[in-house]
């Protein structure tokens, strides 16, 4: 397994749109967000993101986007292909976490996952998260709405 910095923004946006990621990452009010419309979002925050690679066998399998929010720390998305979620991802999601606590000035990491996708809290949780709290309805997919837990992780608790 292997974790990179990366700046190639024509990567992450290929891998956002690819049909495992897509759906998983929007709801109704970003959802639309694709080609140069994409690239043209993600150059407006470069400033502010860190995206890191995961390649395992040559390829790559999935990528982390940690975006700095207003205090100081990042929240950080964990994106990973189908063939790539569960314990193949469980390492990687360690790395990053291990990776930005000692080698970046962040000392809190923290994550907002939807009801919708409990297998993302389990991993959040495995890889150290705890829940702050959650606030009902947060979150709409398909016109369903869908509570959103907000977890933060950081350096030195455990």
């Amino acid at each position: 397994m292997r974790i990179e910095v990366t700046r190639d923004l024509d990567l992450i946006a290929t891998l956002m749109e690819h049909p495992d990621l897509y759906n998983r990452i929007t709801d109704d009010h970003s959802y639309g967000l694709r080609g140069q419309e994409l690239l043209d979002h993600l150059e407006s925050r470069k400033d502010w993101s860190l995206y890191l690679k995961v390649t395992h066998e040559q390829e790559v399998v999935g990528f982390f986007e940690c975006v700095e929010i207003e205090d100081g720390s990042l929240d950080m998305h964990p994106n990973f292909l189908k063939k790539s979620r569960g314990k193949l991802a469980l390492q990687p999601g360690q790395m990053v976490r291990d990776m930005i606590f000692e080698h970046t000035q962040y000392s809190r990491l923290v994550a907002k996952v939807p009801s919708k996708y409990l297998d993302v809290l389990k991993y959040a949780t495995k890889i150290g998260f705890k829940l702050d709290h959650m606030v009902e309805k947060a979150f709409i997919k398909n016109g369903i709405e869908y509570d959103m837990y907000y977890l933060s992780l950081e350096k030195g608790v455990k």
